[in-house]
């Protein structure tokens, strides 16, 4: 889940989120694009919350979420550069299993 919050002083217009699977914490031309979410406008000093869930690859060691908010660049902004946010590792490997 993915808690978006608008800091300013105005209502900001409404937005795309594009989430993205990695294999590291970079944003890259080799993420696959998991899904493009449409955030609703957004009062001033309020959040919203969005989620996104996603199949992993199994063969894939750690694994990454990364968000990109704003990904069309139309909302005007004080600072541009918070726009991505990365997950923490998403480990592969653990097993329900039982012996």
């Amino acid at each position: 889940m993915l808690g978006v919050h608008n800091p300013g002083t105005q209502t900001a217009a409404a937005s795309v989120i594009r989430f993205f699977l990695s294999a590291d914490d970079t944003l890259d031309e080799g993420d696959r694009l998991l899904k493009e979410a449409l955030l609703r406008p957004l009062r001033a000093g309020r959040t919203r919350s969005k989620t996104v869930r996603a199949k992993l690859d199994a063969s894939v060691g750690d694994q990454f979420l990364i968000a990109v908010l704003a990904a069309t660049n139309i909302v005007p902004e004080a600072n541009e550069s918070n726009n991505v946010v990365v997950s923490p590792a998403i480990a592969r490997g653990t097993s329900n299993d039982r012996d």
